[in-house]
Parts: C-alpha cells; structure tokens; sequence
C-alpha cells in the first residue's frame, strides 16, 4: 500500500492550529469496478507546524507478526495473574469506573477480574470486548486448570452494556466461551 501525503487543510474552527494532514492510501491488493480503491485519512497534528511533504510504503503486519505479538501478549498476561491459594473457586468479569476521574468517559472504564473482593487483573475496557473475554477465560483455564469452576459477568447494564455491545453473536460467544473452557451454560 502506497501513502501519498496531500496538501495541508485547517478545516476544524475547534483547533485552527493544530492543521489537518490528509493522506491518501491508494489499496492496489483491493480491485473494485473503477480499479485501485483509494482511502483519504485525515490526521490532525499535534503541532502547529506541518508535517514536511513526503511519501512513504505502509504494510500491514504480516499473520506471522502479530501471533507473535500475541502469544507475548499472552504471556505477559499469564506472568501478571497470581496464585490463588483456594482449592475450586469462581472469578468475577466485572467494569469499574477510576475513582480518580471526575468524567465517566469510556477511557476511565476498566475491565477487572475478582476473586472474591480481590482485584487479580485489570485492564482498559472497550465497548464489544467479547473477544477480550474469549481471551482471558481461556489464559485463567491455563493457568489455574481445574480449580476454576467459572468466569461470571457482573449483572450490570454497564457490564452488559460494554461486554456485548451491539453485536447479536456477542451474547452467545461469552456463553461458548463459558462452556469450552469451564462446562457452565
């Protein structure tokens, strides 16, 4: 994919310094009707200098790449999580909102993992995160095994609400991923 830098606009009366770069990615792996699909991206500075004219390749990181990133993703989660003393115990998905902060605006949400009132993992949320849940019930099967009877989503519409979003199949991938790694409904 090729990024050719288009000319500098200040278009938002909000941020008249910071100027809007336009780049334009010309997709040619993607053939539509008129041939090369063509995306515009506008990025705004966070300076009020522009960025110098330039062109530069952008290649999408390669399957090899990112199940690398992945697995030490994995595993750094993995390393994180601490030993629990209790012989068969049940964890707790629930959303907690930083204290900290005087706005409830979605980057002071956090997913956290509860053993009991204990905080074991906690990480930022985001709306639909089911996958995140797919992810994390199978590294809590890893490394706790058999001990874990289940991870339960909090009854709240906000844990609802950010765990399932919009998407339909949401609600049956958390129940699936429920079932493969735990066997509860």
């Amino acid at each position: 994919m090729r990024v050719t830098r288009l000319n500098p606009k200040i278009s938002d009366a909000y941020f008249p310094h910071r100027p809007v770069i336009s780049f334009l990615f010309k997709d040619q792996r993607q053939k539509g009707e008129g041939g090369d699909v063509n995306h515009i991206v506008n990025i705004r500075t966070q300076s009020a200098s522009p960025l110098k004219s330039s062109s530069m390749e952008v290649f999408p990181p390669s399957r090899k790449h990112w199940l690398q990133k992945r697995r030490e993703q994995e595993a750094l989660i993995l390393e994180q999580l601490p030993e629990i003393t209790s012989q068969s115990f049940t964890l707790t998905w629930n959303l907690q909102t930083d204290p900290s902060s005087q706005q409830a605006d979605s980057a002071n949400r956090y997913w956290i993992i509860q053993h009991g009132e204990r905080v074991i993992y906690r990480e930022p949320a985001r709306l639909e995160d089911y996958h995140r849940f797919e992810l994390l019930a199978r590294l809590l099967k890893q490394k706790y095994g058999d001990r874990i009877k289940d991870l339960v989503p909090a009854e709240s519409r906000e844990v609802e609400t950010y765990l399932y979003g919009e998407f339909l199949g949401s609600v049956s991938r958390v129940h699936a991923a429920r079932q493969r790694n735990f066997g509860q409904p």
